[in-house]
């Protein structure tokens, strides 16, 4: 029986890719066996008419579908152009490794689109560049879903799945920010130089605004103490946990665990006390 998905999957991937199409149309073993497709599947592909598969006129659909990812990295996009002359870096993603298994495999682009970004970055020292792809990255990643968090036990607390704390160069969120309400470059946005020293943000997970429709997100940047108790309860904390914390600290334990308490009431920890 014919996969119609595998098949229209391929076909997409052909539509976009010519030099996918191509690979197809002339047998190459390496591109036919990410197909997933029977022989019977794959011959009757390879005989289809290869103007209507590659119908794309003005490649429009090919730009919509980029445009729509790149708006989500549109900072560090801007930056791969205009820092590290990568002047292809949104077109090329459509023949990317990434791309094709994101349409194989029934991924997030925009998820993989991050990971291709990483990839064509390389791996350097930390720069600023880094850091605003990271931020851009976890962003995707919060708007999709909440992260998966650990169940914590009785008396333990942990860090909600709403919640992600990440660290990156101080002021890249004032930088990315201000990209996005500037309008220009990203490398033209005055006043938001990114330092060495570094910030953490805390990203919150919202609800739907309807059905079908990306999480809201909120981004909040916090002081190194509240920075560093969070952070701490990505593991669940239990109550000798909570105790050395309160030792390390020079505070009463009954007093951290009401800062524990109004942070559950907040909805940046689950567990109890």
């Amino acid at each position: 029986m014919m996969d119609h998905r595998l098949i229209q999957r391929t076909l997409f991937r052909m539509q976009l890719d010519s030099n996918f199409a191509n690979q197809i149309r002339e047998r190459n073993a390496a591109a036919l066996s990410t197909t997933g497709l029977e022989a019977d599947d794959l011959e009757w592909l390879i005989s289809a008419d290869w103007i209507a598969v590659s119908a794309d006129p003005g490649g429009r659909r090919l730009s919509q579908l980029i445009g729509n990812v790149v708006a989500e990295y549109a900072c560090s996009v801007s930056l791969a152009v205009d820092e590290l002359g990568m002047t292809d870096v949104a077109a090329a993603f459509a023949s990317s490794p990434e791309f094709h298994v994101a349409i194989s495999c029934d991924r997030s682009l925009p998820i993989e689109f991050g990971g291709y970004l990483a990839r064509r970055f390389g791996e350097r020292e930390d720069r600023p560049i880094d850091s605003v792809l990271a931020y851009e990255r976890v962003m995707v990643d919060a708007r999709r879903a909440p992260r998966t968090a650990p169940v914590p036990a009785c008396g333990e607390v942990v860090l909600a799945g709403s919640a992600r704390i990440i660290g990156l160069k101080s002021n890249t969120f004032d930088r990315v920010r201000a990209f996005r309400e500037d309008g220009s470059t990203a490398s033209s946005v005055k006043g938001t130089g990114i330092r060495s020293v570094r910030e953490k943000l805390l990203i919150t997970t919202g609800e739907r605004p309807h059905p079908g429709a990306l999480h809201a997100v909120d981004v909040e940047v916090l002081s190194d103490s509240v920075a560093e108790i969070l952070s701490l309860a990505e593991k669940p904390l239990g109550p000798a946990d909570r105790a050395k914390l309160a030792e390390k600290r020079d505070v009463e334990p009954e007093e951290l665990d009401d800062f524990f308490r109004g942070l559950i009431a907040e909805g940046l920890l689950v567990g109890s006390l």
